[in-house]
């Protein structure tokens, strides 16, 4: 390095020979290079600490970014897939309904039949059942009805005289010998 004491020296030689003049402006870059020479020498290491500092700072923060830039789009892509595979999803899940309509609407009428087959006789029997029972029980009701009439009129006939039940004996008779 340059001894301090050489260096003015050498200006001070140099301003009395007249080759260096020393006016305002002069002076002031004097007095600049000297600040910045003696601000260099006594504070340069925390300035470079404090720069070194700061572009570490600025390091890790352009790593975090440039990570969190990263996830952001592993993420988007990631939801992407997602939303492609839930619309591939919906559409499996369409044609997995038309088919289940196609099949009902295909097979509901052959089902309906065949329920109905095993479901109508069984109650086309009983209804026959009941309707041979409840015809005998008329024609039972029906006899007993016409017998108590027989009986009534024959008592009525017989033991009380009643000439007007003689008299439909007698048309009732006759109306039979006609017909044979």
């Amino acid at each position: 390095m340059l001894n301090f004491s050489l260096v003015i020296l050498a200006l001070v030689i140099l301003i009395f020979q007249n080759i260096l003049l020393l006016n305002e402006e002069t002076l002031i870059l004097l007095c600049f290079v000297v600040f910045c020479w003696t601000a260099v020498q006594k504070l340069g290491t925390s300035v470079y600490d404090d720069l070194a500092g700061r572009s570490n700072k600025i390091e890790n923060l352009l790593k975090s970014s440039l990570n969190e830039t990263l996830t952001s789009v592993q993420t988007s892509i990631k939801l992407h897939k997602k939303f492609q595979s839930l619309f591939l999803s919906f559409r499996a899940l369409g044609n997995h309904f038309f088919n289940l309509v196609f099949l009902v609407t295909n097979y509901l009428p052959s089902y309906a039949f065949n329920s109905n087959a095993t479901t109508y006789p069984k109650r086309f029997i009983f209804t026959r059942r009941l309707e041979q029972q409840t015809t005998k029980l008329l024609a039972l009701l029906l006899c007993q009805k016409l017998g108590m009439a027989v009986s009534t009129k024959l008592f009525c006939m017989n033991d009380l005289e009643i000439n007007c039940f003689s008299c439909f004996h007698k048309i009732a008779a006759r109306e039979y010998i006609q017909s044979i």
